[in-house]
């Protein structure tokens, strides 16, 4: 399956529950071809995977998927990933996603605003 392009789609914002993408969020990014206007993505999570990296393999696919609209944004200053973590959390290691960064994709971390 693929879905048509999103040619003004710019930020995606994904909420991870549990730390790990589900497959069925993985598919459905998956189909996604093209997206030439995306410059970030967001994933916000309550609990992010300790000791570093993310080790499932559905972040492997993630990665995969990241690289691959990597390459193909137009968006000035390429595509960015967020990982937006809660206050007083441990840091979320920024050296994740390897394929995304050799694709030029940026990853960064944030705070990511109180509900209260």
């Amino acid at each position: 399956m693929s879905l048509p392009p999103f040619p003004v789609i710019a930020t995606l914002n994904i909420d991870l529950r549990e730390g790990d993408p589900f497959p069925r969020l993985a598919y459905i990014l998956s189909c996604i071809r093209s997206a030439p206007a995306l410059a970030s993505v967001v994933f916000t999570s309550d609990e992010w995977p300790t000791g570093g990296c993310f080790p499932s393999g559905l972040w492997v696919d993630m990665d995969k998927w990241l690289a691959r609209m990597a390459t193909q944004t137009k968006a000035k200053g390429g595509l960015t990933v967020i990982l937006a973590q809660q206050p007083g959390d441990e840091p979320v290691w920024e050296g994740c996603l390897p394929e995304f960064r050799n694709a030029g994709g940026k990853v960064r971390t944030e705070v990511a605003a109180d509900d209260d």
